[in-house]
């Protein structure tokens, strides 16, 4: 065996190494949000989804630097939820909708954002019909009105926006 073919693989292992270790270093700041070996495929998610939404993390690199912490503390504080700027499967499932908020009742299972505006919408006295996740003539009506009233994106759509403000408690 020559020597760059026994090299090849020991540059690799510690390349490996080094990422590894960067990641780890830059979630050591979150401890015991998840394993090491999931913070860079979690971050990442997080980051495709934050941009998705309208923030900014920087690369979507799968580190968690100074501008991704940022973007997640942003996002944490829109949506109601612990500001810490730290990355977790939860944040991510949350953003992603498929976990349901904290913000909501506890006994509540909501099968879309539609039918989780719906129901915000009722508690809040804006809505009177079926909580069926169908966007029909009246749901579209209450969120315009709703909109409307929060100074909000007039879309009618159970958007980002108007799903965090229907979640926000305190109005």
């Amino acid at each position: 065996m020559t020597k760059p073919a026994v090299m090849l693989p020991t540059l690799t292992l510690l390349l490996f190494a080094a990422v590894g270790s960067a990641v780890a270093s830059s979630i050591s700041r979150c401890p015991g949000i998840m394993p090491p070996e999931m913070a860079g495929p979690t971050i990442e998610g997080i980051q495709r989804q934050l941009l998705q939404l309208g923030y900014r993390p920087g690369s979507n690199d799968g580190r968690l630097g100074r501008q991704t912490r940022a973007a997640i503390s942003a996002y944490q504080r829109n949506a109601g939820l612990a500001e810490d700027g730290c990355p977790s499967l939860d944040l991510l499932n949350q953003m992603s909708f498929a976990a349901p908020p904290q913000a909501m009742h506890k006994n509540a299972v909501t099968a879309s954002p539609v039918q989780e505006a719906q129901r915000l919408l009722t508690d809040k006295g804006v809505y009177s019909g079926p909580v069926d996740g169908k966007l029909g003539p009246m749901t579209k009506d209450a969120i315009k009105k709703f909109q409307q009233a929060r100074d909000l994106p007039v879309t009618s759509q159970a958007d980002f926006p108007t799903l965090t403000a229907l979640r926000d408690t305190r109005r």
